[in-house]
């Protein structure tokens, strides 16, 4: 991860058209440093991270820190790294950090996350973290889905944050928007006004912030496939629907971020590109004001 630190050079910001001059100290901490996908996460060399006072080293050449953990958070904090992260909302009406709409594919346990309950979420086990008994972390760092409430107690306004809110078929996500925006609110009193954006596949979900919470930055997801998804997303920034939806920045999948249409945006506002790595950051560069890397 200090390899992008290293390497990366600053981008220029765009320039904001006059109605969105207020957003511009909040996305100035947008392309201020790279964004580590999921939080800092997967087979780490000991080198990645750093001990706890009075924990010991593992022993083992490589240790195995979940996605979208305390862990991952702490490590990119550590690393001088901005966190991107996902948010799903249970069934009740907690805010949990999990990519997938299943807890399968981490756990070995299937459950719906809208379906479910905060305790049966926590009950759950992430895997490959049991076995590691001198992981210098403590263990609900590691072995347990976290709440927004929770990881934004540890970031405490030290690195910038990327939330992408997951829609869900029949989840109200009015009251997920408001339920996310009161948290936040709050956590921006306490730290002074902490860097936040937060993102969306779903077009309701970024207009909801932009109506209601307008001074949190609010970004469209454009991903390369589904190709509905991926069409809807880009006749978004077009006449006449981009008077309905003005996002603040652009979060795009790298196989795209070349289109003409997301580059034109990219004259006034800034443009983030997913998920790329130290031998890729370099190619995409021109594109792009930042990277959410892996």
């Amino acid at each position: 991860m200090k390899h992008f630190l290293a390497q990366r050079k600053p981008h220029l910001s765009p320039a904001l058209p006059p109605e969105d001059k207020l957003k511009q100290p909040q996305l100035a901490a947008l392309t201020s440093r790279p964004f580590a996908h999921r939080g800092v996460h997967g087979f780490l060399n000991p080198s990645t991270y750093q001990k706890y006072p009075n924990v010991p080293s593992p022993h083992q050449p490589y240790l195995f820190i979940p996605e979208n953990t305390l862990a991952s958070f702490q490590l990119a904090i550590q690393n001088q790294l901005a966190i991107e992260l996902d948010l799903h909302y249970t069934n009740d009406r907690h805010l949990v950090i999990f990519h997938d709409n299943d807890t399968y594919r981490l756990t070995q346990v299937s459950q719906k996350i809208k379906h479910s309950t905060l305790t049966s979420i926590q009950e759950l086990q992430l895997l490959s973290t049991s076995q590691q008994s001198k992981n210098p972390f403590p263990k609900e760092y590691v072995a347990r889905i976290p709440t927004l409430e929770s990881a934004l107690q540890l970031i405490a306004g030290k690195t910038p944050l990327l939330i992408e809110l997951k829609s869900e078929f029949n989840v109200n996500y009015r009251r997920f928007c408001q339920q996310t925006a009161s948290l936040l609110q709050k956590y921006q009193d306490q730290h002074q006004n902490a860097p936040i954006f937060i993102k969306s596949f779903d077009p309701r979900i970024v207009h909801w912030f932009l109506h209601y919470c307008p001074n949190i930055p609010s970004g469209l997801l454009i991903p390369s496939h589904p190709n509905p998804l991926y069409y809807l997303g880009l006749s978004l920034l077009k006449f006449p629907f981009n008077s309905w939806l003005k996002p603040d920045f652009l979060s795009v999948d790298k196989k795209n971020i070349q289109n003409n249409h997301i580059q034109n945006y990219r004259q006034s506002h800034p443009v983030l590109c997913w998920v790329l790595s130290s031998n890729s950051e370099k190619h995409y560069q021109k594109y792009i004001d930042n990277s959410i890397i892996e």
